[in-house]
Formats: C-alpha cells, sequence, structure tokens
C-alpha cells in the first residue's frame, strides 16, 4: 500500500482517493480531523452493533470507509463526496451492501440517529442548517461528535453546537485538530428561511440555500461577467456550468430566448437555487405554460459535464470554483475544461470568468488550442474559447 493515501485506523487500513484527484497527489483525502474522531470511538466503544450512524459531510468517505461494519447514513451537499464514498468501497472491496445510504442536503435523513459525527463544514449556514435538520432526529442518549481541523474551527461554529444541540465542549487540539462534543438537551429551534437578495439592474431577485457561494449578495466575478453578454453568441443549448444560484443562465435565458439552457453544479443546494431561481424569473416556462416549441431548462447534479455527450453543446458559460471545502487549486477547473472542451460542438465556445493571476488563458490556450479575452479589469478577466 502507498502510505500517502492509506488510512490507518482502529477499524482498519483503507485505501482513498480525492475526487477530482489533485495534479500531483500532494492531498490527501482525509485530514487530523478524521483520525482523531475514529480515534475517538475507539476510546468509547463506538459505535456499538445496533447504533444507527449518521456521518455528516465526509468529503472522500474516509469515515463511512473506517465505519463500513455498521449501519451509516451519509449526509452531504457534494454529489463529489457521494461519488468519492462510492469509489473508496470500490478501490478498499469493501461490501456493496454495506454503502451507506447517500444522503443529499436538501432530503432530511431517516429515522433515530443514535450517533452523529459531523465534519464541521467552510459555511457557517450550513452547519446551522444542518444541526437544526438534525437535532429532532436525536434522542437524548445520542452522541454527537463533531471534527474540524483548529485553524478552521471558529467560535460561532462551537456556539451553534451550544444554541441548538445542547451543552458543548471541546478536546484538547492532537495534530492541530480538534473535537467538539455537545449533550442533546431541549431547546427551541427555529429553521433558518434561504437568503434573499435583490440585483436592481438586472430586475432579479435572488435565493441561495445555505451552502451556495455568495448567497447574500452578487459576487464580483459574475457580475464583471454579465456585463459582457451582449457579445454571446448565438447558441442552441447553453450550459451554466458550475451554476451556483444560477444567474449567468437565467441572464443568458433572457439573451438567447429559444436556447436550451441547463444548470449543472456537484451542490445539490446550488442546483436547488439555480431552479427556484430560474422558476421566479420565467414563470411562463414552467412546464404547463410554455409555449409551443420553446425549450424547458434542465436542472441536474453533476461531477462537471461527465453525463454530457460529445459534440453536445454550443456554449458553456463558467464562473469554476478554486476552492474545494479549505484546500484551494485548480483541479476542479481544470476537469471543467476538458470536459467542456469534449462537450462542445464544433465552434462551440467555453466563456470563464476567473481571477487573473489563476491563468486560465494558458490552460484554455493549451485544450482548445486558442483563448479570446472578452474583457478584462484589474482583478478579473473574461476568457473565451472555441472548439
Amino acid at each position: 500500500m502507498d502510505k500517502h493515501d492509506t488510512l490507518r485506523t482502529g477499524f482498519g487500513e483503507f485505501q482513498l482517493d480525492r475526487l477530482p484527484a489533485t495534479p500531483d497527489g500532494a492531498l490527501r483525502a482525509w485530514n487530523a480531523a478524521d483520525e482523531l474522531l475514529l480515534e475517538q470511538l475507539q476510546t468509547q466503544g463506538l459505535p456499538r452493533a445496533d447504533e444507527r450512524v449518521l456521518v455528516v459531510n465526509d468529503e472522500f468517505g474516509a469515515l463511512a470507509c473506517a465505519l463500513h461494519a455498521y449501519k451509516v447514513q451519509s449526509w452531504s451537499d457534494s454529489l463529489l463526496a457521494h461519488l468519492a464514498t462510492a469509489h473508496n468501497f470500490r478501490r478498499n472491496q469493501l461490501d456493496e451492501q454495506a454503502l451507506p445510504a447517500l444522503v443529499r442536503s436538501t432530503a432530511q435523513p431517516e429515522g433515530r440517529i443514535d450517533i452523529a459525527l459531523l465534519k464541521v463544514p467552510k459555511t457557517l449556514a450550513l452547519l446551522q442548517q444542518q444541526l437544526q435538520q438534525l437535532k429532532p432526529l436525536l434522542h437524548a442518549d445520542s452522541v454527537v461528535i463533531a471534527a474540524a481541523m483548529t485553524k478552521h474551527l471558529p467560535g460561532a461554529a462551537i456556539q451553534c453546537f451550544e444554541d441548538t444541540i445542547g451543552r458543548t465542549h471541546t478536546s484538547l487540539a492532537k495534530k492541530k485538530a480538534r473535537l467538539i462534543f455537545s449533550q442533546v438537551e431541549p431547546r427551541a429551534v427555529a429553521a433558518v428561511p434561504a437568503a434573499r437578495f435583490e440585483v436592481p439592474d438586472l430586475q432579479l431577485s435572488l435565493t441561495a440555500q445555505a451552502n451556495v457561494f455568495s448567497k447574500d449578495k452578487l459576487d464580483i466575478g459574475a457580475r464583471f461577467m454579465l456585463a459582457q453578454f451582449a457579445r454571446l453568441p448565438e447558441a442552441s443549448r447553453v450550459i451554466d456550468l458550475g451554476c451556483g444560484n444560477g444567474v449567468l443562465g437565467i441572464v443568458a435565458q433572457r439573451q438567447l430566448p429559444h436556447a436550451e439552457l441547463h444548470f449543472v453544479d456537484e451542490s445539490y443546494m446550488a442546483v436547488a437555487s439555480a431552479q427556484d431561481n430560474y422558476q421566479a424569473a420565467f414563470p411562463q416556462r414552467s412546464s404547463d405554460q410554455r409555449a409551443p416549441g420553446q425549450p424547458q431548462a434542465q436542472f441536474w447534479n453533476s461531477n462537471g459535464l461527465q453525463q454530457v455527450a460529445v459534440d453536445d453543446v454550443d456554449l458553456i458559460l463558467c464562473n469554476p470554483p478554486f476552492h474545494q471545502q479549505h484546500s484551494t487549486g485548480d483541479q476542479i477547473a481544470w476537469q471543467m475544461l476538458k470536459q467542456g472542451r469534449r462537450a462542445l460542438c464544433r465552434g462551440g465556445q467555453f466563456w470563464l470568468v476567473g481571477n487573473r493571476h489563476l491563468g486560465y488563458h494558458t490552460k484554455m490556450k493549451k485544450l482548445f488550442g486558442n483563448c479570446t479575452t472578452i474583457a478584462a479589469e484589474r482583478k478579473f478577466v473574461v476568457l473565451s474559447a472555441t472548439a
């Protein structure tokens, strides 16, 4: 076994991959917080055979693999996390029947939860929502343990556990990781509504669920790209790739009223938000009100454009992420570009907005053989490449 990709625990040893893989394989599919959490379970003699376990925000399936002998549900906002969990089960030749129920963030885990194990997410709003949804599933004897790297554990996150679950304390730090322990107590918990904000110059009202990027304002990169949309080429099939709240695709639909729009993201909350915003912006395009021959927009969770056929798309719009939880890198953007090159028909265009310092023009020229600067300013650049 490769030492770098092998997680060693009291539950066994597991070879784990990240999805997508980092270019040099430098980042592991787990961290010290996962190790500390599994070590704590061993110390407490948990889980017991008949206990129902909920794992939350298990990025690449490290916890699910280690606990494969138990009754586990894996609850996440990330399709990639669920795909990675299934991949790592196969890689370790674990019984497919033991694969946990993979529950999307927009659904509710099933049944009573005896043990809740959480990796603290980057977004505080997501943590608040998860704890609020989790609370009714717990009972007085439920065990609630969360884990995080110390540098990524703000005091506000600890307070969320105190306010929502009950009395809370933390462990000492070990390998720069720390645990949070909460005792389940009666607490009045009010649901937090989705964020909503107005974009007056676009005549849009946008909502965003808890884990959507820039959930309470239009991010400046998207705004800069939208300012260039008068130059969009004609297109019959358009994809808003990594759609977030869907604003790029919604404004593109106004510009290209006869185009078929597809909104794609690996975040379940992002796709749900994009669908809500599209339906609010185009109520007449709902399934029972569309004009004859008017294409219906599609909304789907996917690992990039993995499900799209070759030479099937005229235009791709993309505001790519350069982080995956707390890790930064261009592996997701690079995958999007490669998949986009494959999906575009001859003459189709890939439009991208990004920070200037990330050097996307070099990657696009390498993949497509060309790259045009649509617009540039001090921080951002809008680029186009033609298949």
